[in-house]
C-alpha cells in the first residue's frame, strides 16, 4: 500500500512541476477545475500532518517506521493540495503576482516533503527534528498567505492590529461618514473574502474605493442615475439560486446590513457624506443611529423604570420608550397640540431618573413650563422647536448639565439668549432656524462659543425647497372599531391633505387632515403636505384592513414552499403584517411553484363582500404580486362557488421591498366557507434581472369584510 501511495504521490508531483513550468500555456478542462476547486477542503491536511509530524518526532524520535509513515502521508497531502491549487489558480479572478508567495511556498513544502521521504533514512534523528520544525513553519505560513487571499491582509493579526474590523469607530457621530463606518464594515465582512486584490472573483474587486466604483466583468454594481443596482439584485436572490452573494455557506448579510446598502446606494452612493449631515427623518441616518448605537450611545449606569410605569405614563398623545432594547434610557414624544397639558410634564417626572429624550416640538409651550423640564437632569436631547419660549425663559434650563443637543427652531428666542447657553457645558448643536438670529447674531454667537454647532437652516429663498413628507403614526393596521388617523408633520405652517379612495391628494379637492379624523373602513389613506413657496411632499401611503370578521379556523389545501411550511396557517390570521426586510421573520407563508389554496370557515353563515390580501413586494428578490386570484364561497367545502376574480396589476420596475395589500371585491353573500387560490408570477417579465423565470408569492395576512 505504501509502495502504490509513494508511486501516485511521485506521478502527481511530475504533474506539478510541469503545471508549474508550463502554467500560462495551459487551459484547464471543466472535470479538472472540479479537482482545483477541492484545494480549499485539501489545504487542511499539510499543516496538521506536518505539524503532527513534528510533534511525534519530539515525544517519540526513536520510531522511525511510524514516522516515515506520517511522512508519506504528510508529502501525499501537500502535492496533491500544491496540485489542485495550482489548477484552481487556472481560474479567472486571481491576481498572479499577489499570488505568488503562498503557490511558490506550497510547491516548495510538497517538493520539500517528497524528497524527505525519499531520503529518510539517510537522515540523523536529530537532523529528522531540524527539518520537522522547518516543514511545520512552512505549512503554516503557507497557510497564513492563504487566508490573506481570501480573507484580506494580515488576517492572523487583524484582531489584534488597532484598524481591526471588530474595532469600534473612534469618531463621534458628528464625525462619522456613511461609507467609512457604515458600509465599508459590511463590505469588509461579508465580501472582501472572495473580491480583493488577491482574489477578484467574476473581475470585480471591493477592497478599495476605485475598483468599487468600476464593477467586475459584469459592469458597475450600481447606476447612480436610475437607481438600479446588480448588487442589491444579487443580495435579494433567493439563498438558493446560483447568483446569490454571497453564496450559501458563507456568512449572510443581515436585514439592516442590507437596508445600509440600499439606502446607500439609492442616496447616490456618495463616499465622503457625513451621518450627521442626513435629515432627521432620513431613513439611513435611522439605519445609522441604530447600527451605531454602541459606539455612539452612552452606557447608563441608572436603574431602569418598571415596564408598568412606562405603560401607564403612554397616553393618547404621549408616546415614551425605550432609546435602545436592553438600555434604561428612556424617551418620550409628545403630539398633538390640542390634547397637551403642563400636568403631563409633572407625571412624566416619574421616570426624571431615566428620561434622556423630550420631545415637545410643536407643543403650547411657555415659558413658566421651562423649570419643570429643567428638573429632568439627565436629559442628553431636547426639542422645544415651535414652542412659545423665548430666550429668557432659556435661563431655566440651567440644570441640564448634560444637555448636547438643543432644539429652538421657530421659536422667539435671539441673541440674548447667549448667557443661557453658556450654562449648558455638554452643549453640542444647537438649531435656531426659523428664528429672529439674523447670520451676524448666529456668527457672534459661534465666537462666543465656538464648541456649539448652530445650525440655522437653509437660507436661498430662490430655491423651490421639498417639504418632507407626513409620517403616520399609528401602530394598528387593523380596525375592529374606527381609529384616529395619528401623523407627524415636520414644517410648521404646511397644510396635510388626503385621499382614502386610492388617487394622490392635490391641495384643491382633497380633504383637509385635521387630528379628529377617524379612519372606520380599510383600504388605503394616501397624505401630501403643500405649503406656499414649497414644492409639495412625496406621496404617504398607508393600509388600512377593516378585521371585524374573523374565520373560526383556516387551513391550507396547497403547502407552502418547504423552507416556509413551518409557518402554521392561523398566523394569517393573527392581525400582525411581516417585516418587509425580513423574509424569514415567521410571519410569511411562501409559494412558487405552485398555487395558493387555503380554506377559512365561519361556524355559522356570515354576510361577506370582499378579502384584503397583505402581501410582500420584493422585485429584486423575484417577489411580485400573484398573478391571478380567486375567491369562492359557499355553504359546503365542495361545493362553492366563484365569487371573485382579480388580476393585480404588475410592477413596471425594481423597486424597494414594500408590504402591500389587495382587495378582491364581491356581491355582499353569506357563506359558512371561502377559499382563496393565488398563482404566482410563472414568468418573470423582460425588464426583470432574472427574466423568464419564476416569481414568488409572500403573503402574511387574510383578511375578510
Amino acid at each position: 500500500m505504501k509502495k502504490l501511495l509513494f508511486n501516485l504521490v511521485w506521478a502527481a508531483a511530475g504533474m506539478l512541476a510541469f503545471l508549474l513550468i508550463f502554467e500560462q500555456r495551459i487551459a484547464v478542462p471543466a472535470y479538472l477545475q472540479v479537482a482545483g476547486r477541492l484545494h480549499p477542503a485539501l489545504l487542511h491536511f499539510p499543516i496538521a500532518l506536518n505539524v503532527l509530524y513534528l510533534l511525534w518526532v519530539l515525544r517519540r524520535p526513536g520510531d522511525q517506521e511510524n514516522g516515515k509513515t506520517l511522512l508519506l502521508l504528510a508529502a501525499a497531502s501537500s502535492v496533491f493540495t500544491a496540485l489542485a491549487g495550482l489548477l484552481l489558480l487556472r481560474e479567472s479572478g486571481y491576481d498572479a503576482e499577489s499570488i505568488a508567495a503562498h503557490k511558490w511556498s506550497g510547491a516548495a513544502l510538497a517538493f520539500f516533503n517528497l524528497l524527505w521521504y525519499v531520503f529518510y533514512d539517510k537522515i540523523r534523528t536529530r537532523q529528522q527534528m531540524l527539518l520537522a520544525v522547518l516543514a511545520g513553519g512552512t505549512s503554516l505560513l503557507t497557510g497564513h498567505w492563504g487566508g490573506e487571499i481570501t480573507h484580506g491582509k494580515d488576517y492572523l493579526s487583524a484582531p489584534l492590529a488597532p484598524t481591526a474590523v471588530n474595532a469600534a469607530p473612534t469618531a463621534d457621530f458628528e464625525a462619522m461618514e456613511v461609507f467609512a463606518h457604515l458600509v465599508e464594515p459590511i463590505l469588509r465582512q461579508k465580501c472582501y473574502s472572495c473580491h480583493n486584490e488577491q482574489k477578484a472573483k467574476g473581475g470585480l474587486v471591493m477592497s478599495n474605493r476605485e475598483a468599487l466604483q468600476k464593477g467586475g466583468k459584469n459592469g458597475p454594481l450600481w447606476q447612480p442615475q436610475s437607481g438600479q443596482s446588480l448588487l442589491l439584485d444579487r443580495l435579494h436572490l433567493p439563498l438558493e439560486h446560483k447568483e446569490h452573494m454571497p453564496p450559501a455557506g458563507k456568512p449572510q448579510l443581515s436585514e439592516v446590513e442590507k437596508s445600509i446598502l440600499r439606502r446607500w446606494i439609492q442616496g447616490g452612493a456618495a463616499f465622503d457624506q457625513k451621518v450627521a449631515s442626513l435629515p432627521e427623518n432620513d431613513s439611513l441616518r435611522i439605519l445609522a443611529q441604530g447600527s451605531l448605537q454602541a459606539q455612539t450611545t452612552e452606557q447608563f449606569h441608572f436603574p431602569a423604570a418598571s415596564e408598568q410605569l412606562v405603560r401607564q405614563l403612554n397616553t393618547q398623545n404621549l408616546v415614551v420608550r425605550q432609546q435602545a432594547v436592553g438600555s434604561p434610557a428612556l424617551q418620550a414624544d409628545f403630539y398633538g397640540a390640542q390634547l397637551f397639558q403642563a400636568g403631563q410634564l409633572q407625571a412624566l417626572l416619574k421616570v426624571k431618573q431615566q428620561l434622556v429624550e423630550l420631545n415637545l416640538n410643536k407643543m403650547p409651550l411657555r415659558d413658566a413650563d421651562l423649570p419643570v423640564v429643567a428638573q429632568f437632569t439627565e436629559l442628553r436631547q431636547l426639542n422645544l422647536a415651535f414652542t412659545q419660549i423665548s430666550s429668557a425663559g432659556l435661563a431655566a434650563l440651567a440644570p441640564l448639565k448634560a444637555l448636547r443637543k438643543l432644539s429652538l427652531s421657530g421659536t422667539a428666542v435671539d441673541a440674548g439668549m447667549l448667557p443661557a447657553l453658556q450654562q449648558l457645558p455638554a452643549l453640542k448643536q444647537v438649531q435656531v432656524w426659523n428664528t429672529a438670529l439674523t447670520a451676524a447674531d448666529i456668527a457672534a454667537l459661534k465666537g462666543q462659543l465656538p464648541g456649539i454647532q448652530f445650525e440655522p437652516g437653509y437660507q436661498n429663498d430662490t430655491v423651490l425647497l421639498r417639504l418632507p413628507a407626513p409620517q403616520v403614526l399609528n401602530e394598528n393596521q387593523f380596525l375592529r372599531e374606527p381609529e384616529l388617523l395619528r401623523i407627524k408633520n415636520f414644517v410648521s405652517g404646511a397644510s396635510v391633505r388626503y385621499s382614502l379612495d386610492g388617487s394622490e391628494p392635490d391641495s384643491l379637492q382633497s380633504p383637509l387632515y385635521t387630528p379628529e379624523l377617524k379612519i372606520s373602513k380599510g383600504g388605503p389613506v394616501k397624505l401630501k403636505a403643500f405649503k406656499a413657496g414649497w414644492a409639495s411632499s412625496a406621496v404617504t401611503e398607508a393600509y388600512f384592513f377593516s378585521a371585524h370578521q374573523q374565520p373560526d379556523s383556516i387551513w391550507n389545501l396547497l403547502p407552502p414552499e418547504p423552507d416556509y411550511r413551518h409557518v402554521k396557517a392561523r398566523k394569517l390570521l393573527d392581525l400582525k403584517r411581516g417585516d418587509k426586510d425580513n423574509f424569514r421573520s415567521g410571519e410569511w407563508q411562501a409559494y412558487r411553484y405552485g398555487p395558493m389554496e387555503t380554506m377559512m370557515q365561519f361556524n355559522t353563515p356570515m354576510p361577506l363582500s370582499g378579502i384584503t390580501i397583505s402581501y410582500l413586494l420584493g422585485i429584486g428578490s423575484y417577489i411580485m404580486p400573484p398573478q391571478s386570484v380567486e375567491v369562492w364561497g359557499g355553504e359546503q367545502p365542495g361545493n362553492l362557488r366563484l365569487l371573485g376574480k382579480l388580476t393585480p396589476q404588475q410592477p413596471e420596475q425594481v423597486k424597494p421591498n414594500a408590504n402591500a395589500a389587495l382587495e378582491v371585491k364581491f356581491a355582499q353573500t353569506s357563506v359558512r366557507f371561502i377559499k382563496i387560490k393565488a398563482n404566482p408570477v410563472a414568468k418573470l417579465p423582460k425588464w426583470h434581472p432574472g427574466k423568464g423565470d419564476v416569481g414568488w408569492f409572500f403573503m402574511d395576512e387574510l383578511v375578510v369584510f
